[in-house]
C-alpha cells in the first residue's frame, strides 16, 4: 500500500511542477537584467528618503530643545 501512495503522490508532484513549467512567464526576447530594480524600488526609496529627513527633523528639534532647556536650567 505504501508503494501505491509512493507512485500516486510521485505522478502528483510531477503534474504540478509540469503545470508550474507551463505557466512560466519566459519573455520572447531572452532574460535580461534591469539595472532600474524591481518595479516600485523607486517608490520605495522616496518613501526611505522621506522618513530619514523626518527623523533627522525631529532629531534636530530634539537637540535643540535639549539645549534650551539646558541652558534655562544652568
Amino acid at each position: 500500500m505504501n508503494f501505491v501512495d509512493s507512485l500516486i503522490t510521485l505522478f502528483l508532484l510531477t503534474l504540478l511542477y509540469l503545470s508550474a513549467v507551463k505557466c512560466a512567464h519566459i519573455p520572447k526576447e531572452g532574460w535580461r537584467i534591469s539595472h532600474d530594480g524591481a518595479p516600485g524600488y523607486n517608490v520605495f526609496v522616496l518613501q526611505c528618503r522621506r522618513y530619514q529627513a523626518l527623523w533627522a527633523e525631529r532629531g534636530r528639534e530634539r537637540r535643540e530643545s535639549v539645549q534650551k532647556h539646558t541652558r534655562a536650567t544652568v
